[in-house]
């Protein structure tokens, strides 16, 4: 399994394609592999000639079963009267349909290469549902495909900087003309595997934890990670799939009827709340992770 991870440093600003005020820099795109893809939204911008904006909240992971991934970017800059995806809600909403959008195309899942173009257009249309994209005043329209050596165990980084220009220095006045350069980094890491990579520790079980509590303080019974994560702006999202009162139920239920799981083995954990919850009824069921000792043995949380 590879894991493969973009990293955004910053975007330049040579030249504004506006003629009399700054650039509003709008950029949306994609990173896909052969079997996992996210759409990326980015945070409005005002630039100018000359100008620098940091990108280093954005950060992408994937994992791959081959070691290599595309790189798909469009960026407008919007007139006075355009709007932009501001509502963090509606960013989530457009990055996970781009992201849909990629792994419905033909040809998914073979070589990257062959879907790189159609991949581009999939992103104007997404955001055409939340936002007027308007399509005259391009800044950027990139498309690479990055591939790295396969089956090493070194990590490997590709620094990236691609200029984007448009018009050129003898345009005649009113003439949309645009220079603009990003910086990223592609990394790629190959990490041994047999069958669904989890990280089974901790740090996994205090994940849950989390989950649950913010999912029973949004009004859920419970809840567990799928283990997806992003980055927009300065905040952090994770995926989670929360369930409702009248879908499950919660038990403590004691550590002997589970079989006496250790309590640091979240797998082990995991398998006997499954098998508890078949042999009493229930389609499945996961732990919470928390435990507690009300003076008669410890007890597991447990979503049924």
């Amino acid at each position: 399994m590879y894991i493969i991870r973009i990293s955004f440093k910053r975007v330049n600003c040579i030249d504004t394609e506006s003629l009399f005020s700054s650039d509003k820099f709008a950029m949306a795109g994609t990173v896909f592999s052969g079997n996992d893809s996210k759409g990326m939204i980015f945070d409005l911008i005002r630039i100018n000639d000359g100008e620098s904006r940091d990108l280093s909240s954005y950060v992408f992971e994937l994992h791959s079963e081959e070691p290599s991934i595309g790189v798909v970017l469009k960026a407008l800059d919007l007139d006075e009267n355009k709007g932009w995806i501001e509502n963090k809600a509606d960013i989530l909403k457009a990055a996970e349909g781009i992201s849909t959008a990629v792994k419905f195309i033909p040809g998914y899942g073979l070589a990257i290469s062959s879907i790189i173009d159609t991949a581009a257009t999939v992103i104007p249309p997404i955001i055409d549902k939340f936002v007027e994209w308007d399509n005259d005043d391009e800044l950027i329209d990139y498309k690479h495909v990055f591939d790295f050596v396969p089956l090493s165990l070194d990590k490997q980084t590709i620094p990236v900087t691609f200029n984007a220009r448009y018009g050129n220095e003898l345009s005649p006045i009113g003439f949309s003309n645009s220079n603009y350069s990003v910086e990223f980094e592609v990394e790629c890491n190959w990490e041994a595997s047999f069958g669904p990579s989890i990280t089974i520790d901790e740090d996994a079980m205090s994940t849950f934890r989390a989950i649950n509590v913010k999912a029973t303080e949004a009004g859920f019974k419970g809840g567990y990670p799928n283990f997806y994560k992003a980055i927009y702006g300065n905040n952090t999202y994770f995926g989670s799939i929360n369930f409702l009162e009248s879908n499950c139920l919660f038990r403590d239920i004691p550590i002997n009827e589970l079989g006496n799981p250790p309590l640091n083995d979240f797998a082990q954990r995991m398998k006997a709340v499954q098998d508890y919850a078949v042999k009493n009824g229930f389609v499945g069921g996961f732990p919470t992770y928390f435990i507690a000792d009300y003076h008669h043995g410890i007890v597991c949380g447990t979503i049924c």
